[in-house]
């Protein structure tokens, strides 16, 4: 005989060991990855914590243009960026933004 879902109801249904170990491999590459996260952000934090607002406008300048020319950076990706952020923005951040990406092809 075939039970439906409604059979089920009130029943326990344990995970497997193989769902046990999945889902705790998968929660012990969430810790380490937001581990590694971490410790990017605060050595990017450490990096750049005493640049300038020209210091930053010029390494963006510089990293942009070097991934653009070795293909790291598309004008697909670029585009995409922008559309994402921009909604974001308020008027004057996006002429900033612009500005930016027009001294990139510069």
């Amino acid at each position: 005989m075939k039970r439906n879902l409604s059979d089920f109801s009130g029943e326990r249904i344990e995970p497997n060991e193989k769902f046990n170990d999945l889902k705790n491999r998968a929660e012990s590459i969430k810790a380490s990855t937001d581990e590694k996260t971490k410790k990017e952000v605060n050595n990017l934090y450490n990096k750049y914590k005493s640049y300038s607002e020209q210091d930053l406008t010029n390494e963006f300048l510089t990293t942009a243009k070097n991934k653009l020319q070795n293909g790291e950076l598309t004008r697909d990706k670029l585009q995409n960026t922008i559309a994402t952020l921009s909604p974001f923005l308020n008027d004057a951040q996006k002429a900033y933004l612009n500005d930016l990406i027009r001294k990139i092809d510069d």
